[in-house]
């Protein structure tokens, strides 16, 4: 875990450095993103160190790679980078999509 790049926020991935150089989602897989964000759908994320809850809210980039920006039951934000992402199952109903697989590196 990393410390948080602000107050209130909490990093879901490991060190950047750790995880290597960022590769890019594919625009097919960002565009679930932007849904999910936009309609503030609650959304389940698998990634290689486990499994997320929280409400999508934004995506951001620091240190040249992008992250999706969740808010948990607590308050808490999270930070998972998107080339960490496995899948994402939406909670919330109704909603545009259900469930969706990205792309692996």
């Amino acid at each position: 875990m990393t410390e948080p790049s602000e107050p209130g926020a909490a990093a879901a991935n490991d060190d950047a450095a750790a995880l290597g150089p960022y590769a890019p989602i594919a625009c097919g897989d960002y565009d679930f993103l932007e849904i999910a964000c936009l309609d503030g759908y609650e959304v389940v994320l698998e990634t290689p160190g486990g499994t997320l809850q929280g409400r999508a809210l934004t995506t951001e980039v620091r240190q040249q790679a992008e992250y999706l920006v969740l808010v948990d039951s607590d308050g808490q934000q999270l930070q998972v980078r998107l080339d960490q992402l496995r899948s994402l199952r939406v909670i919330t109903r109704p909603s545009r999509f259900s469930e969706h697989s990205f792309a692996g590196p």
